[in-house]
C-alpha cells in the first residue's frame, strides 16, 4: 500500500503549477476551442488561455459542443477572440476557411487587426475573393513566415522590403503594380529569406520583377499564361548567391533570369506547351534553351514537356 505521503505526491496537479509563459505554450497546440474551454478547470485557469501567443482559426474544426460551427457563430467566435488581444502581440496566426462563403471586408479587418500585432508567422487559405491590406502587409517587418493561398490582389510598390522575412508562400494571388510608370522594374527586397514558393499567381505584365534574394536557397514557380492572348513582356530576376534547388512549370512565356546560378544543384523543368500558341514556338525553344543554360552545373535535373490545347469548340445543333 503507497505512503500517504505517496498518494499526495500522486494527486498534485503538477501542470497548475507551471508558469503562466509555459502554460500559454502548452495551449497553443490546441484548437483554440479547447484552449479556451480550458477557463473552467479552476481559478488558477481563467486567464490562462489569453496569454497565448498563436491563433489558429479554422472553420471546419468542432465547437464546444462537438458540433461543426455555422457561419455567424465562427464569425462572432473569432472577433470574440480578436478582442481578448487588443493589447497582445501575436507571433502566429492561421486563418482556414474552407466551408463558408465570408464578407471580403470582415476578412480585411481581421487581417489588418493581426497586422498589427506585430506578428510573425500568417497563413491564410481562402478560396473566393478578399481585398488584401497591401500597405499594412508590405511594411509588416516582423513577418518572419507569409503563406497566402487565397484569391486576392496584392499591390506592389515599386520597392519592397520585409527585412525579417524567411519563408514565403504564395498561391492564387494577383500581382499587380500601383506605380504610375509602367517603365520602372519592382524590386522584392528580402535580405534573409531562404525560401520562395509560387504557384499559380498572376503578375505584372509590363514590369520586370527584381527578387534581391541574397540568402535564398530554394526558389519553386508555376506561372501558366494561357489565358492572355499577347506574349508577355516582364521577366523575373532572381539575385542570389546561395540557390541549391530551382523548380520551374508553366508555358515559360515569360524570362527567367538566374543571376547567379552557379550553387544551384537540383532543377526541376516542366514545361506546358500550348498548341494554340504555334507562332511562339520560336521564342519557347530560345527561352527554353537559355534556362538550360543557367543551370548547367546541376547535379540532378528533371525535365519534362507536356504538350496541351486550351481551345474547344461548341457545335451548334440543327
Amino acid at each position: 500500500m503507497d505512503s500517504p505521503r505517496e498518494t499526495t505526491l500522486g494527486e498534485r496537479d503538477l501542470i497548475s503549477t507551471f508558469h503562466e509563459s509555459i502554460l500559454s505554450q502548452i495551449l497553443s497546440f490546441i484548437p483554440i476551442v479547447d484552449a479556451v474551454s480550458t477557463s473552467v478547470l479552476s481559478k488558477r485557469w481563467i486567464e490562462v488561455w489569453k496569454c497565448i501567443t498563436s491563433l489558429n482559426f479554422d472553420d471546419s474544426l468542432h465547437g464546444s459542443k462537438k458540433k461543426k460551427m455555422q457561419k455567424e457563430e465562427f464569425v462572432n467566435f473569432v472577433e470574440k477572440m480578436l478582442i481578448q488581444f487588443t493589447n497582445s502581440s501575436i507571433q502566429s496566426f492561421s486563418l482556414c476557411l474552407t466551408s463558408h462563403q465570408y464578407d471580403a471586408s470582415k476578412l480585411s479587418d481581421w487581417i489588418s487587426f493581426i497586422l498589427e500585432r506585430r506578428v510573425q508567422k500568417l497563413h491564410i487559405q481562402y478560396a473566393d475573393k478578399v481585398f488584401l491590406p497591401s500597405d499594412s502587409l508590405l511594411s509588416c517587418n516582423s513577418l518572419v513566415e507569409l503563406t497566402l493561398q487565397m484569391r486576392c490582389t496584392l499591390s506592389l510598390p515599386v520597392s519592397v522590403c520585409l527585412q525579417n522575412l524567411q519563408n514565403l508562400s504564395i498561391s492564387g494571388v494577383k500581382l499587380v503594380s500601383d506605380s504610375t510608370s509602367c517603365s520602372k522594374d519592382i524590386t522584392l527586397n528580402f535580405p534573409i529569406l531562404k525560401v520562395f514558393e509560387a504557384r499559380g499567381c498572376e503578375w505584372p505584365t509590363t514590369q520586370n520583377i527584381n527578387l534581391q534574394v541574397p540568402l535564398l536557397e530554394k526558389f519553386s514557380i508555376a506561372i501558366w499564361n494561357h489565358h492572355s492572348k499577347e506574349s508577355c513582356k516582364y521577366a523575373i530576376k532572381v539575385h542570389s548567391r546561395r540557390l541549391t534547388d530551382f523548380s520551374y512549370e508553366g508555358d515559360l512565356d515569360q524570362d527567367i533570369a538566374l543571376c547567379d546560378s552557379s550553387s544551384i544543384r537540383n532543377a526541376s523543368i516542366v514545361i506546358v506547351v500550348d498548341e494554340d500558341k504555334k507562332d511562339r514556338m520560336e521564342k519557347l525553344r530560345f527561352r527554353v534553351r537559355n534556362l538550360l543554360e543557367q543551370i548547367d552545373n546541376v547535379e540532378q535535373l528533371k525535365l519534362l514537356f507536356y504538350k496541351v490545347c486550351f481551345s474547344f469548340t461548341i457545335h451548334e445543333r440543327k
